[in-house]
């Protein structure tokens, strides 16, 4: 039996900034989540944070590349631990598994352009989203068969909704704007798990 943690970080990120708008050429609005029993509490809520570019400033672009950390603070942590186990029973037969567990924390809350940017600016995938479990087993048979099988069970999708809302014309100058944004906190809630099922019978 062997068990473990390990820990990475990321750093040196970078940020694309538009230097001809800042954070004040930006309206906040929000739009309504559609009503589906998926989302939390059955929909039909305000999403808020969202951001449109003021009608003088639209379509203007001067980017620049440079280090995130000139805005803010950006993390992306992973936190893991998993256990092993491998045994070898009487009669030859052999028996192992093992689960492979974390936590894994995205945060850039910090505003570059548009304060949209700190709409789910947190995003903490749990362990149910990060979990495996994995198993094996040898069995052998007379004259000389084996017997084996695999089990892996494996965390389902992210399943957080997507409203795309067309923002019909507030000004002359703005047409139409299509923006898709999450109408729930990424990764927070996932699809069933995936389980897969292997069994094999060969010649020793």
């Amino acid at each position: 039996m062997s068990a473990g943690y390990y820990r990475n970080w990321y750093g040196n990120f970078w940020a694309t900034d538009n230097t001809l708008v800042a954070p004040a050429d930006f309206t906040p609005f929000c739009i309504t989540a559609p009503g589906d029993a998926r989302l939390p509490g059955g929909g039909g809520y305000d999403v808020c944070g969202l951001a449109d570019v003021v009608p003088s400033k639209f379509g203007l672009v001067d980017s620049v590349v440079t280090q995130a950390s000139h805005f803010g603070d950006r993390q992306l942590v992973n936190d893991f631990f998993n256990v092993t186990l491998n045994a070898r029973l009487a009669n030859g037969i052999l028996f192992g598994g093992g689960i492979d567990t974390g936590r894994s924390v995205d945060d850039r809350c910090f505003v570059v352009d548009s304060p949209q940017d700190l709409l789910n600016c947190r995003v903490v995938t749990p362990l149910s989203g990060n979990t495996q479990v994995k198993a094996f087993g040898t069995y052998p048979l007379p004259y000389d068969f084996l017997v084996s099988a695999v089990f892996q069970n494996i965390a389902g999708p992210d399943d957080s909704a997507l409203v795309y809302q067309l923002i019909r014309d507030k000004w002359q100058a703005v047409k139409i704007t299509a923006i898709g944004t999450p109408a729930a906190m990424p990764n927070q809630r996932h699809d069933s798990a995936s389980a897969i099922v292997a069994l094999r019978a060969n010649a020793a």
